[in-house]
């Protein structure tokens, strides 16, 4: 009897072929098992039934977990990293990973962004036509690394990742922080909708979306789907995605619609064509996602409302 094809076969049959024999993932086959990669490796596998070797995904993550509560971005770069979102979304369903979640969690909840000096928080409020970067300086979110200024990546999987984890196991200012994070997204939408990696405009010019960074920031502001921005947003996805044939941006566009209501079928169908009969070399990221995106169920950010 012929077996029907599930769309997710070819994609999670890539994504197993990359992990490692210490039961990690790295970016690309072959290479060094990583955090991130393992993390939406874990993910990706935890949604699939007919997968094996999701536990050992598991062991990778809870046996590199730092002192601090923080997650390393590998073995060669052993400081805490801002890939601890990627791991408590991975393990924040995992019922004997309570406590690194929690623990995970306070940490997150810590991290915040360098603030600009006074003086230049001064010039922007008094003279914001003079300024180089349009922004709001007294907005402190998530940074890419200890020390550093805010940006949108990171600020939205903090977000993702809070909002995944049982209230219970974090402390109540999750909510203020949530709320910080909104502001600073709201605060660095793009003319005509969407999210560029920082900022929204810099030295007199416009800088462009990203459907990456914008399927991101628009999961994590889905309490604030009623505002004109998050709405204009949505929009500038969907027009984003009619001209790429990126397998991650794709993914996530449709991870992002889908948790919002928006039919995703025509965009699931060019996803499913990419991964046809293709040999094609992407990081795992995207693999996992292609793979979650293609289920057409069980979308994990379904049940992600940070803040809600």
């Amino acid at each position: 009897m012929t077996q029907t094809r599930r769309p997710t076969d070819e994609v999670v049959a890539a994504l197993l072929a990359r992990r490692n024999e210490d039961g990690g993932f790295g970016p690309y086959r072959g290479r060094p098992s990583t955090t991130e990669s393992t993390a939406w490796a874990g993910v990706a596998l935890a949604a699939d039934s007919d997968t094996e070797g999701a536990e050992a995904t598991i062991d990778w993550l809870l046996d590199r977990q730092l002192a601090s509560g923080a997650w390393p971005h590998s073995l060669e770069a052993p400081e805490p990293s801002w890939m601890t979102s990627a791991a408590i979304l991975a393990l924040s369903d995992v019922p004997r990973a309570g406590d690194a979640v929690a623990h995970g969690s306070r940490w997150l909840l810590h991290q915040r962004a360098r603030t600009f000096p006074l003086l230049t928080r001064i010039f922007y409020r008094f003279w914001p036509d003079r300024v180089q970067v349009r922004l709001d300086p007294e907005i402190r979110a998530w940074p890419w690394t200890d020390g550093a200024f805010s940006w949108c990546e990171p600020t939205s999987m903090a977000m993702l990742a809070l909002g995944s984890v049982d209230p219970r196991l974090v402390p109540g200012t999750v909510q203020f922080r949530i709320r910080e994070g909104e502001g600073l997204l709201l605060d660095r939408v793009c003319t005509g909708g969407g999210w560029n990696y920082g900022n929204s405009w810099v030295l007199g010019e416009d800088l462009w979306p990203y459907p990456d960074t914008t399927a991101l920031a628009l999961l994590a502001l889905r309490r604030r789907r009623e505002d004109p921005r998050v709405a204009e947003s949505l929009d500038a996805l969907q027009t984003m995605l009619e001209d790429h044939e990126s397998s991650l941006s794709l993914a996530l566009g449709i991870l992002c619609l889908e948790a919002f209501g928006i039919d995703v079928a025509s965009y699931r169908e060019r996803l499913d064509a990419l991964w046809q009969g293709e040999s094609f070399e992407v990081t795992t990221r995207a693999v996992a996602l292609s793979s979650l995106a293609l289920r057409g169920s069980d979308n994990p950010f379904r049940r992600i409302i940070p803040d809600a």
